[in-house]
């Protein structure tokens, strides 16, 4: 089991996901394949059910950018 994420943090993920995709009308099985992840990973970010961890987020967030 990782560590615990708060919720805040999560839902900041979360919103920064959803905007980047929504920005650029991509499906979620667009942005996950973009992403280099599946599908059901992005949803569970965008959901703020789960976290990236920090590195992954950092790398995330540049690809986003």
């Amino acid at each position: 089991m990782g560590k615990r994420v708060s919720k805040t943090a999560k839902r900041a993920f979360a919103r920064r996901l959803r905007a980047w995709r929504q920005g650029r009308q991509m499906s979620q099985s667009e942005a996950a394949g973009r992403l280099g992840v599946p599908v059901r990973t992005l949803q569970n970010w965008e959901i703020a059910r789960t976290k990236p961890s920090r590195l992954l987020e950092q790398m995330l967030l540049r690809a986003m950018a």
